[in-house]
C-alpha cells in the first residue's frame, strides 16, 4: 500500500525522501519499496553508485590516507542544518569528487599553499593556534609559480618583524618557500604569505594598511592567526 499522499509510479520519491535515510540508519523498509518501480529503480541507481566507489577505492594505486583527507576537509567545513528532503541531492556531487580524488595521482600542491608547525625549545613539535615565548614557528609555503611571493609576519597587527623571499629567515628552492622564526614576545600574531602577477606594494607597519594595498594592486593574501600566551 502506498503511502498517503505519495503517488506509486514514475512520480514516487519516496526511496530518496525516505528509503536512503532508514537504510543508513539501518532500519528496514516496508513492502511498498519492493514494489514501486521508480524506488526499485532509484535504490538500483543508488547501490550501483556504491559499488562503482568501492571498486574504485580497491584498485586505486595512489596516497593510502584519501580517505582520511576527505573526512578532514569535510570537518573544516562549518557546520548546518541541511533541509531533510534535499539532502539526498549531494550524493551524486559527493561521489563524483570522490572519484576524482580517488583517479587523480598525488603530485603535491596544485596551488598556492600556507602551512605552519610550532617546536618548543628542546625539539618538540605542536600544533595549534598559540605558542609561548621562545617557541619557533616553522613556516613551508609552496608558491604554485606565482611571479611575486612573500612571506610577512606582523605581531598585535602594527609591528611587522618579518618580510622575506628568498633572504633569510627565508630560504627558497623552486617554488618551495620555508622560514623559521624565534617568537620572543607575547602577543597576537598574523602569518601572511602575499602572492600575485603583479608586484606587491612595500609594506609599512601597520597589517590592515598592508594587505589592504597588497589586495588592491590584485595580490593575493592567505592569512593565519597565532596566539603566543
Amino acid at each position: 500500500m502506498s503511502r498517503p499522499g505519495v503517488e506509486q509510479g514514475a512520480s514516487c520519491r519516496r526511496f530518496e525522501e525516505e528509503g536512503l535515510l532508514r537504510l543508513e540508519q539501518g532500519l528496514p523498509l516496508d513492502a511498498h519499496f519492493d514494489t514501486c518501480p521508480a524506488c526499485l529503480a532509484a535504490r538500483a541507481q543508488h547501490e550501483q553508485l556504491y559499488q562503482g566507489l568501492a571498486t574504485l577505492g580497491q584498485s586505486y594505486a595512489g596516497r593510502t590516507d584519501w580517505q582520511a583527507r576527505v573526512w578532514a576537509g569535510v570537518a573544516r567545513r562549518p557546520s548546518r542544518q541541511p533541509r531533510p528532503w534535499l539532502w539526498w541531492l549531494a550524493l551524486p556531487v559527493a561521489a563524483a569528487a570522490v572519484a576524482l580524488l580517488l583517479l587523480r595521482p598525488w603530485s603535491g600542491p596544485a596551488g598556492p599553499t600556507l602551512a605552519y608547525a610550532i617546536h618548543q625549545p628542546g625539539g618538540t613539535s605542536m600544533r595549534g593556534d598559540h605558542a609561548k615565548p621562545g617557541d619557533t614557528i616553522e613556516v613551508r609555503i609552496h608558491t604554485g609559480g606565482a611571479a611575486h611571493a612573500e612571506l610577512r609576519i606582523y605581531r598585535d597587527d602594527d609591528a611587522l618583524i618579518v618580510r622575506c623571499d628568498d633572504e633569510p629567515p627565508c630560504s627558497r628552492r623552486g617554488d618551495e618557500l620555508t622560514a623559521s622564526v624565534v617568537l620572543e614576545e607575547r602577543g597576537r600574531y598574523q602569518i601572511a604569505f602575499v602572492h600575485g602577477a603583479q608586484p606587491i606594494p612595500a609594506p609599512t607597519q601597520q597589517l590592515d594598511q598592508d594587505l589592504g594595498a597588497a589586495r588592491a594592486a590584485g595580490a593575493t593574501v592567505d592569512l593565519r592567526s597565532l596566539d603566543v600566551l
